[in-house]
């Protein structure tokens, strides 16, 4: 979905805007009063090019320029062809001088890679935007609003499946009701707290900008429209550049930015309760994993279950047992082909049954040459008892013979221990005994649990080295491939000249070939930093989540927002930079009210289409249909294909945090920005907490810990947004309105360290005294076994009955529990079918516990059985 609406969002630009090199000729040696301004009929102040080999032709004067901004000069011609001794023709820095004519001195600056400044060109190209994607978000949501009762399956399949869930009402406006009407804990109940804490985010940003918006259009745009610099006009007339340096009219940008920041703090603390309310909600119920902790860096002498449950047992009261992981590389491995001729043999039952006649696969040959038909059934069901006896001999063995890896859980039967384990240090030594709170079975992953903690230190290490270098280096092969479309290098490398091939496809070349490759180096953008998040060696799917969130946040803030303010000034000042490298303070402050409108279109674009498109849900019914015909071939297969429908966060959280610091950063400068930004949340608001509700189902949930890491980013946002209005007022030369900046800088810094302190560890864990008081108790054995690595609790067989289900629903394959001595060790009292403790064990409801201690509890099995059931327990 993120990929898709950022090609919406580069077409759109491409039909709307046309980025283009420019020649900008001034009339004063600071580069502030534009060429012909006086007169602006008789002169040319601007020449722009998306080709440095095209001649521009002047529109009111006898003249042209042609401008390479790779060697970053230009040329200015006395005729309108370009031939001739030029009027000036070299480098172009930083304010040049061009040509004298008469009295006058011209200067030069260039833009590069930037759209055109000219009045009639931001105000046409800020219209069109407007337009094209109001026409296009009005007609997403009509096709929305007419398809969604007609086709439940696809929009609302969560009510198939669950009958708790209320279906939206019918109606144009029903299903906003509806959605409006879920509430907080019912999110959380449904799709986790990380799912409702995202959704807190968006209904908080859309209330800030909601202030931020008033307040613009209320106060700062009539204030700016009233400014008195004359080189401004147009949709610019309302924004900060339509003031002059040193005006008393800067102060209502200072105090813009106290309403605005003082909005979101209120707003923020509001959430950040919310969080901690539906937090300790969640680790006070009865789940597996409020009950446990993970344990990593157990030392070689604590090599078996019992062991790792006697080292927690002398500490702690009420511990239940515990599991140490196992190696099973050769389990996993073996049930993968297990899985793979299950469905062979699923596909084949299914189509015989469609066509009724026997199908045959093809044996041994080489590629399409030699080989034997059999019977595809009967082949793939042999295939699948052998391997199903190849796979039990393994677990056996890795049961029987275990290699113990350095990971494992410890449960307890209450949470006042659980809550105590998981925040206190177990040994003097911090290396070993790396104890925190357990996250959902389903959550975890197992292959990084046991990598040792120097291990994760020096990959955390060469990770972050990488991913500073990828953000540094990032623009070098993005830039590489749009140079490979200009039609000079086309020419010298490829022999191909797209001058001859017409504007049409010229065009397309030009415009469509870079942005094409910048939708591709974006879509697989999140999957490096998610392989990186993994190497890491994080325990965990949201971890693995959170991770990759944060570094496309760092990712996005330098090479989306703060290149690209940086980008239309920085090649001609470059050298100027170097030099005096704090000038590059000045440069953001001139640069930023030139970029508002770039960024107010980019808001626009992201409010209007992406959310809209998530609603009609055309990408995942298009593209299913297709991969469906592809890669479903049984019932079953598009039954979970139907049911498994996930919502990765990381990607697009982290464009939404971006969305918000732009939005916060241009509310005081360009506050036209701010209606789009308060559409991008509100819409997105509605669209998101729709489809959780009733179509995504969640891979894994860590209980709302998505939300820090949020507030984190939104106050790093904050605070860019805070320093680039005292650069712009800065250069704007407020000399009372930037040091009035400074007072909220401070309150900001106290805001966040004081939130952090007061509320980040109440968050993360359930308060002892909560703990305390619960009555809930954990279920024993069953709780233990929430947590034994699954190839050890697979299914020993596969069998027909079970692949195929006529009435094209999911049926589970057959399962058998692993032995429960092999894999677990539970202490006396822990009954087999329930976790009923014994009076003794449990204690009472206030943490006055009693300890005894107790015999290893073995489970017999019946011997020889094809189906192993559980016999009676026995005491040792």
């Amino acid at each position: 979905m993120v990929q898709l609406r950022t090609v919406l969002v580069v077409l759109s630009l491409a039909l709307t805007a046309q980025a283009d090199d420019c020649l900008n000729i001034w009339e004063n040696d600071k580069c502030t009063v534009k060429r012909g301004t006086a007169a602006p009929s008789s002169s040319q102040s601007q020449y722009c090019t998306t080709d440095q080999d095209d001649c521009q032709k002047a529109s009111s004067a006898d003249e042209s320029a042609k401008i390479n901004c790779n060697a970053s000069t230009a040329a200015v011609f006395a005729g309108t062809t370009c031939e001739g001794a030029p009027k000036f023709n070299g480098p172009v820095g930083n304010c040049t001088v061009l040509f004298t004519e008469g009295p006058l001195t011209f200067y030069g600056t260039l833009g590069c890679g930037v759209e055109p400044d000219e009045t009639s060109d931001v105000t046409s190209t800020f219209l069109s935007a407007l337009i094209f994607n109001m026409v296009l978000a009005v007609a997403l949501l009509l096709c929305f609003c007419c398809a969604r009762g007609r086709y439940p399956i696809y929009y609302q399949p969560r009510c198939i499946d669950d009958p708790s869930i209320t279906p939206p009402e019918e109606g144009w406006d029903g299903w906003i009701r509806t959605t409006l009407a879920v509430s907080d804990a019912e999110i959380a109940r449904t799709n986790g707290v990380d799912a409702a804490m995202y959704l807190m985010f968006f209904r908080l940003a859309s209330y800030v900008f909601a202030v931020a918006m008033v307040y613009g259009m209320l106060v700062l745009m009539p204030v700016y429209d009233s400014g008195t610099e004359d080189s401004v006009e147009g949709i610019e007339e309302f924004a900060i550049s339509h003031v002059k340096a040193g005006d008393d009219r800067l102060l209502a940008a200072t105090f813009g930015m106290y309403v605005v920041s003082l909005a979101a703090f209120y707003f923020l603390n509001k959430s950040y309760d919310v969080f901690v309310t539906l937090r300790r909600r969640h680790l006070s119920t009865a789940h597996a994993h409020s009950f446990a902790v993970m344990v990593r860096d157990i030392p070689p002498e604590c090599n078996t279950h019992e062991k790792l449950a006697s080292f927690y047992k002398k500490m702690y009261p009420g511990v239940v047992g515990a599991t140490m992981m196992v190696k099973t590389d050769t389990l996993v491995e073996a049930q993968g082909e297990r899985e793979k001729m299950a469905l062979k043999l699923e596909r084949a039952e299914c189509k015989d049954a469609k066509t009724g006649e026997t199908s045959e696969t093809k044996v041994g040959g080489i590629l399409c040459f030699g080989g034997e038909k059999k019977p595809a059934r009967r082949y793939f069901f042999d295939e699948l008892s052998n391997q199903n006896a190849e796979f039990q001999t393994l677990r056996h063995d890795a049961l029987k013979q275990p290699e113990m890896l350095s990971a494992g859980f410890v449960v307890f039967s209450n949470l006042r221990s659980a809550t105590i384990a998981a925040q206190v240090i177990p040994t003097a030594d911090p290396m070993i005994y790396e104890t925190t709170q357990a996250p959902e079975a389903r959550d975890v992953v197992w292959s990084n649990l046991p990598m040792s903690q120097t291990m994760r230190n020096y990959r955390t290490k060469i990770i972050s080295i990488c991913v500073a270098a990828l953000v540094v280096f990032w623009l070098i092969p993005i830039t590489f491939v749009a140079g490979l479309t200009t039609a000079e290098n086309l020419k010298a490398y490829v022999g191909l000249d797209i001058n001859a091939l017409g504007s049409v496809l010229k065009g397309i070349i030009q415009g469509i070939l870079p942005t094409l490759a910048l939708v591709i180096f974006m879509a697989i953008l999140p999957m490096i930093m998610k392989a990186w998040s993994t190497l890491e060696g994080l325990p965990t799917h949201s971890e693995i989540s959170r991770g990759t969130l944060a570094k496309l946040f760092y990712f996005q803030i330098f090479n989306v927002f703060l290149a690209s303010l940086l980008a239309a000034s920085f090649l001609s000042v470059a050298e100027e930079i170097i030099d005096d490298p704090p000038s590059i303070f000045d440069l953001l402050g001139q640069s930023i009210p030139r970029t508002g409108t770039f960024f107010t279109n980019y808001v626009m674009l992201q409010a209007f289409v992406g959310f809209a498109m998530m609603l009609t849900r055309l990408p995942f019914i298009v593209v299913g249909k297709i991969l469906g015909m592809i890669l479903t071939k049984t019932p079953r297969e598009i039954e979970k294909a139907r049911r498994e429908q996930r919502y990765d966060l990381a990607a697009p959280a982290s464009l939404a945090i971006l969305v918000f610091v732009v939005g916060l950063a241009y509310c005081t400068i360009t506050p036209i920005i701010t209606p789009f930004a308060f559409i991008f949340f509100g819409l997105g608001y509605l669209a998101l907490r729709y489809s959780h509700y009733y179509i995504y189902t969640p891979a894994f949930d860590s209980g709302g810990l998505l939300w820090p890491l949020i507030f984190d980013r939104l106050m790093t946002g904050v605070f860019l947004a805070q320093f680039i209005v005292v650069a712009v007022l800065g250069v704007k030369e407020g000399t009372v309105a930037a040091p009035l900046m400074f007072p909220l800088l401070v309150i900001t810094w106290m805001y966040w360290g004081r939130t952090n302190k007061a509320l980040a560890s109440v968050g993360q864990y359930l308060p002892l005294d909560a703990a305390c008081e619960s009555t809930i108790q954990g279920e024993g054995k069953d709780t233990v076994n929430e947590f034994v690595h699954p190839t050890l609790k697979e299914p020993n067989k596969f069998t027909p009955d079970n692949l195929y289900d006529p009435d094209f629903g999911v049926t589970d394959l057959s399962f058998e529990q692993g032995l429960d001595e092999d894999v677990m060790y539970l202490y006396e009292g822990t009954s087999v079918n329930g976790g009923e403790m014994s009076p003794e064990r449990l204690g009472d409801s206030k943490g006055g516990m009693t300890d005894q201690e107790g015999g290893t509890l073995y489970l017999r099995l019946e011997d020889e059985a094809e189906d192993s059931q559980f016999g009676n327990t026995a005491e040792v």
